[in-house]
């Protein structure tokens, strides 16, 4: 069912702006952005109280800077963050009705899009809709998704993607290879969305690496009987990309058929861990994944979503102060027309500047709460460039389920000769599949 929720507060207490603008978006100083969340009646204060911490850091640290104050009312910055809450897996009319009344309300210079849902289905589809949405109405978008993984690499007009993206995690896979020299290995997915895009990035990256890679196969499987050709392709290591209950499945099969235990690793996405790392632990059954699996992980909570919108609000208010301190762009103003809503007709719903506004967007350089890592900065393709990921095992425990446990890092900037390097935490404590305390070691492929 579809929630659409206004926020409204007491007279005392309002944030969020909710009413007309009665400015007419003639100029900066009515500079407003848009934000679409997930929703939920017990993170609503949550939410609003991460966008007032961000707002008021920003007011610290430019407050006296003449070209902030002509963007934003000082005293009352909340009113210029209009907020739509919308179901958790929305359908397109849900993004259009979310989208459109942001933008009837409010001449938004941008959108923020921060959506934790993990289906990798028809609600992947639909957060591709609401870029095309936006892109039909000159609107950058700043996004952080969980499923970034299942969109189609394709140009999704003017968006930048904060969460890692499916590069990112192939890379994290084949660090883990090159660093226990294991050369060849094999690639499975199901019909998950996102799945050609994950074969076709091992394949570029194994294209490019100076380590010599060798793909033994690679299997789409539709039903259990599809992973047979693994049997006999000699292939030891596995790469897999499918969801948290296809893999229950496919693992099941795998056990059946034998490509389990210490002679083989496989090694899975986010999307087979998802927010939760208790894994349910059935004894003396199949069905489950085994102690052992590798994984590559980052934190798709609604905490760690909550933490994106202080850095989504940092993008869009930094791009503007940019923007403005350009002198390529004196005389341009960031807001938007009238026209440029879904009330437009025509070629008059497209900001006819957004492409502008998103090309100084995507060139920001963000810095991240205590410096710990390299700032928030983007690809010439909208991409997030310094990602952090966690490598997890799955491990025993003495309640009735399996954890995924961190045993290291992956960090896209840490490179050597343009490849990223790993940082593995191993101790003699940690179990791989079979059982056995050894980690991947290179089997060679017996040829009958």
């Amino acid at each position: 069912v579809f929630t659409l929720l206004r926020i409204s507060v007491a007279a005392s207490d309002t944030i969020l702006s909710d009413l007309p603008d009665s400015s007419g978006g003639a100029n900066d100083s009515s500079l407003y952005v848009g934000m679409i969340l997930p929703y939920t009646i017990y993170q609503r204060r949550g939410y609003i109280r991460q966008v007032n911490y961000a707002l008021n850091n920003f007011k610290r640290q430019h407050s006296s800077e003449q070209v902030f104050s002509s963007f934003f009312n000082i005293s009352e910055l909340q009113k210029h963050v209009v907020i739509r809450m919308i179901s958790f897996s929305p359908s397109p009319q849900d993004i259009e009705t979310a989208v459109c009344e942001i933008t009837s309300s409010k001449t938004v210079s941008a959108i923020i899009y921060l959506n934790n849902n993990e289906m990798y289905t028809n609600a992947t589809a639909t957060s591709q809709y609401l870029f095309q949405l936006a892109g039909r109405l000159g609107l950058p978008v700043i996004a952080w998704n969980a499923d970034n993984s299942g969109f189609q690499r394709i140009n999704s007009g003017m968006v930048l993607q904060m969460a890692p993206s499916i590069d990112h995690q192939v890379g994290a896979m084949l660090s883990i290879l090159k660093q226990y020299q294991s050369h060849q290995f094999a690639i499975v997915t199901s019909q998950i969305a996102g799945h050609e895009d994950f074969v076709q990035v091992i394949q570029d990256i194994v294209f490019d690496s100076s380590f010599k890679f060798e793909i033994l196969t690679s299997i789409l499987v539709h039903s259990e009987t599809d992973l047979l050709p693994l049997v006999d392709s000699g292939a030891r290591i596995v790469l897999l990309y499918c969801t948290k209950e296809e893999a229950i499945w496919i693992m099941k099969a795998a056990t059946t058929y034998g490509l389990t235990g210490a002679e083989y690793n496989w090694i899975v996405t986010q999307s087979v861990v998802g927010d939760n790392l208790k894994v349910p632990y059935y004894p003396n059954m199949y069905q489950q994944l085994p102690v052992g699996m590798i994984a590559i992980r980052f934190n798709t909570t609604l905490d760690s979503l909550k933490e994106e919108i202080g850095n989504a609000l940092g993008v869009f208010v930094n791009g503007a102060l940019d923007f403005r301190r350009h002198a390529n762009n004196n005389g341009i103003s960031l807001t938007p027309n009238q026209n440029a809503s879904c009330e437009g007709i025509g070629d008059q719903v497209r900001w006819s500047e957004g492409e502008r506004f998103y090309r100084t967007l995507r060139n920001v350089s963000v810095r991240y709460p205590g410096g710990s890592r390299p700032p928030l900065r983007f690809n010439s393709d909208g991409t997030i460039m310094n990602v952090e990921l966690q490598i997890m095992i799955l491990r025993s425990t003495n309640e009735k389920y399996l954890k995924w446990e961190q045993v290291g890092i992956w960090h896209s900037w840490n490179t050597v000769d343009n490849e990223s390097q790993l940082e593995l935490d191993i101790d003699e404590d940690i179990v791989w599949l079979g059982t056995t305390h050894k980690p991947i070691e290179e089997i060679p492929l017996i040829l009958n």
